[in-house]
C-alpha cells in the first residue's frame, strides 16, 4: 500500500465499504449536553432527539493527534504517501487539523479540500483508494 486515503466521518461512508478498500476515518467530535465525543458514539436518534428539544448540538474538527495517530497506522501498514481528503474548509477546520497532524510524520502528506461534505466526499475517498490500489 503505497499511498494510503484517509477521509473524516462527514464523508458518509459505511464501515464495510471503508474497510473494503483501506479507507481510514477520522472521527469529527461531536458536543451535546456537556458531552464530547466522536461521531461514531453518539445515537443517531438521540441526538435528533436533542435538536428538536432545542438542545446545543454542535460539531468540531477532530484534533490533530487523531490525525497524527492515522497517518502513523497507515505509515506502519507500508504507505509511502498518504492522501487525507476533508470536508470544505468553509464549513470546518478538519482539514487545517490534518495539516498540523501531516507537518509531524515522515512521509508526504497531502491533504485535500474537497470543498464539499456528505457522500461526495465519500466517492472523492473511495476514488482514491481505488486510484492508489490500481497503482
Amino acid at each position: 500500500m503505497p499511498v494510503a486515503v484517509i477521509t473524516d466521518s462527514t464523508a458518509c461512508l459505511p464501515g464495510q465499504l471503508a474497510a473494503q478498500w483501506g479507507v481510514a476515518v477520522v472521527q469529527v467530535q461531536i458536543q451535546a449536553d456537556g458531552r464530547l465525543d466522536d461521531e461514531s458514539r453518539y445515537d443517531r436518534g438521540e441526538l435528533i432527539g436533542l435538536i428538536r428539544a432545542g438542545h446545543d448540538v454542535r460539531t468540531r474538527p477532530p484534533d490533530p493527534g487523531a490525525f497524527f495517530w492515522t497517518f502513523q497506522d497507515a505509515m506502519s501498514a507500508g504507505a509511502d504517501a498518504i492522501v487525507s481528503v476533508h470536508l470544505s474548509r468553509r464549513m470546518s477546520a478538519t482539514a487545517e487539523a490534518a495539516m498540523q497532524a501531516a507537518r509531524q510524520v515522515d512521509v508526504p502528506v497531502h491533504v485535500v479540500d474537497s470543498a464539499t461534505t456528505g457522500m461526495s466526499l465519500g466517492y472523492a475517498a473511495l476514488s482514491g483508494a481505488r486510484a492508489a490500489a490500481a497503482g
